[in-house]
């Protein structure tokens, strides 16, 4: 896995990928493959590929984190016009969105 801020280069990923499977990438041996412990071992190989690339780490819509992206888009997609149209005024005044104010705002509380 890389780390963050780490400086990250197609260059360091080919050579760390060149060190993991040498001559032998995991691309297409998965289909490639003619029996399950060959289909076993290339996805072994493909994991590995991905968390050398840092692809394989917790899945954001697990993370237990708001979900800030559909609840603007719903604030901002009311049915109701005018209900979007606070929610839009309002977020159009802040340097910062937060969608706590825009819904108080979208309900006309502020």
């Amino acid at each position: 896995m890389v780390a963050f801020g780490a400086s990250v280069t197609h260059r360091s990923i080919l050579k760390s990928m060149s060190t993991l499977f040498g001559n032998s990438w995991p691309r297409g041996a998965v289909r490639d493959a003619t029996d399950s412990k060959e289909r076993i071992a290339a996805r072994l190989k493909v994991d590995a590929a991905k968390q050398a690339l840092g692809e394989r780490d917790e899945v954001w819509w697990d993370d237990g984190a708001p979900d800030y992206n559909r609840r603007l888009a719903a604030l901002l997609g009311d049915a109701n016009p005018a209900r979007a149209k606070r929610a839009f005024e309002s977020m159009m005044q802040m340097k910062r969105i937060d969608i706590a104010a825009l819904e108080r705002a979208a309900d006309g509380l502020v």
